[in-house]
């Protein structure tokens, strides 16, 4: 803290002083409340932070969710029918088989098959 009065510290001595000054009361007394304004803006902007924070985390918690019961998608669409593999819990598969639908949409459905014919 530093040693500055607060306005709220010149208030009280203006009040307990002998002579009272109101016009001077009534300055310090608008200080504090435009200062009181200001705080709660913030106050109520930080609210507004959290909330949102609070909305990403919960997010975030059913897409875990989601990833923990296995709601992996576990069907490629080839361009030529669909592909519907039934492990999706196979980590290596899910892999495999998203490489496969990035090369499906990268190329084509037969560039893919000729590749992988050649490499047989």
């Amino acid at each position: 803290m530093t040693n500055e009065k607060t306005n709220i510290e010149f208030l009280q001595d203006i009040i307990n002083a002998e002579t009272f000054n109101k016009e001077e009361a009534l300055e310090f007394l608008d200080s504090i409340q435009d200062d009181q304004k200001d705080l709660q803006e913030e106050l109520d902007g930080a609210n507004d932070e959290i909330n949102d924070l609070e909305e990403k985390v919960k997010e975030l918690e059913s897409q875990l969710d989601e990833l923990q019961e296995g709601d992996v998608d576990s069907k490629i669409d080839c361009g030529i029918g669909e592909i519907e593999y039934n492990e999706p819990d196979n980590i290596l598969l899910q892999d495999l088989m998203e490489n496969l639908n990035i090369a499906i949409q990268k190329h084509t459905p037969k560039k893919v098959n000729e590749v992988l014919t050649a490499i047989s």
